[in-house]
């Protein structure tokens, strides 16, 4: 499932689009990104488009909106770091890690880089990415409705959401 989401300057967001796929492809995300583009989404009131880490959606990027910046999510990032730490360095390296995205400005974010990289290369040389299979939908007929729904859900919920909310959805 291919899933587009907008959020305005006010944090409020928008289910943007969304497509059944058998993968996520540069193909597929380039058709889905292209219809967002014919619909009027071209680019211009795009500040930054954060994604999952998707090798195909960041190609698609590149395609369809090179002139947009682009980063990967920091929810997704931090999954794919602690899912290999060990329990006794769980809070040191999520803690050291949020250092570097909460920042106050650049200089800081690398000098927290630097310290992160320094205190766990050692430990985790390689906190690789996590990989781990997704399920497959049964009744094709239902998907739209339920992921629909789903989207809806967490459009009422954004407000009040929680980073567990949040991260549940990522």
């Amino acid at each position: 499932m291919l899933v587009a989401y907008g959020v305005r300057r006010d944090g409020s967001r928008q289910l943007l689009a969304f497509q059944r796929s058998a993968g996520e492809s540069q193909a597929a995300w380039e058709g889905l990104l292209r219809d967002l583009y014919r619909r009027g989404l071209e680019g211009q009131q795009l500040a930054l488009i954060v994604t999952d880490g998707c090798p195909g959606l960041a190609a698609a990027i590149q395609v369809v909106y090179p002139r947009v910046l682009h980063q990967k999510c920091w929810v997704h990032k931090m999954r794919n770091l602690l899912e290999k730490v060990r329990q006794r360095d769980y809070d040191g390296v999520r803690a050291e890690a949020q250092a570097i995205y909460q920042a106050p400005n650049r200089a800081a974010a690398q000098e927290a880089f630097v310290r992160f990289q320094k205190r766990w290369r050692r430990d985790y040389p390689s906190m690789r990415r996590r990989t781990r299979p997704m399920a497959c939908f049964v009744n094709v007929a239902s998907v739209d409705r339920i992921i629909y729904s789903i989207f809806h859900r967490f459009n009422l919920e954004w407000r009040n959401c929680t980073l567990q909310v949040f991260t549940q959805a990522a």
